[in-house]
């Protein structure tokens, strides 16, 4: 409505911790369906938030990763040092 291009505008579904709100993932999973399906925007996250106060927080953050990807993330907020093998690995699967 304000004359901003689709491809410009990236919204950010706010990650929760599931430690605090146990349908967290799925609730970013249903809204980056939504942002990429019914809006065509790009989308990021912070994916490390699910994780929040958890032990093996890594492997959960990993695993978020590589679903918020499969659902399209565009864009995520990521530590590239930690998490570049699962971003290549997610890329060549997908």
């Amino acid at each position: 409505d304000h004359g901003i291009p689709r491809e410009n505008v990236i919204i950010d579904p706010l990650v929760m911790p599931i430690g605090a709100m146990a349908s967290a993932g799925r609730s970013v999973f249903r809204i980056l369906n939504r942002c990429r399906d019914e809006l065509g925007v790009n989308t990021t996250c912070g994916a490390s938030n699910i994780s929040f106060g958890l032990p093996l927080r890594e492997q959960i953050t990993h695993t978020f990763l590589a679903i918020c990807l499969a659902h399209g993330v565009d864009a995520p907020i990521v530590n590239v040092a930690h998490s570049r093998g699962v971003i290549l690995a997610a890329d060549a699967i997908l």
